[in-house]
């Protein structure tokens, strides 16, 4: 049933944290907060995975960058939304050309401007 309804969840989550914090007087303070989750090497059946520095080893790992909205209060943290962070596939490719390029010592005005 609801799969196919057009609802806006995100909002609508918002929405009812708003309605909760107003009805109890609840107050606190909003961040933001990213984890990464390093996968292995090859993840192609798994969405929103990008290259990310590692910090352990300090290579790079394929991973998951999760960025959560929190409200944080005295009593309790209360999660309020969450999405994937996946880097712009044309600033990606344009950087790599853009390196290339320098490597190669093409002058910055014939080289490609970056994308908007």
């Amino acid at each position: 049933m609801f799969r196919c309804a057009k609802l806006p969840w995100s909002g609508l989550l918002r929405a009812s944290v708003t309605v909760v914090l107003a009805r109890y007087g609840i107050q606190g303070v909003w961040i933001v907060d990213d984890v990464l989750n390093p996968h292995a090497k090859v993840t192609q059946r798994i969405s929103y995975v990008h290259k990310v520095k590692h910090p352990g080893s300090g290579g790079f790992v394929n991973g998951q960058s999760l960025v959560m909205r929190l409200l944080v209060t005295e009593a309790v943290i209360l999660p309020a939304n969450f999405g994937f962070y996946q880097p712009d596939p044309v600033q990606q490719r344009w950087r790599r050309e853009e390196k290339t390029l320098r490597r190669r010592g093409v002058p910055k005005r014939e080289r490609p401007p970056p994308p908007a």
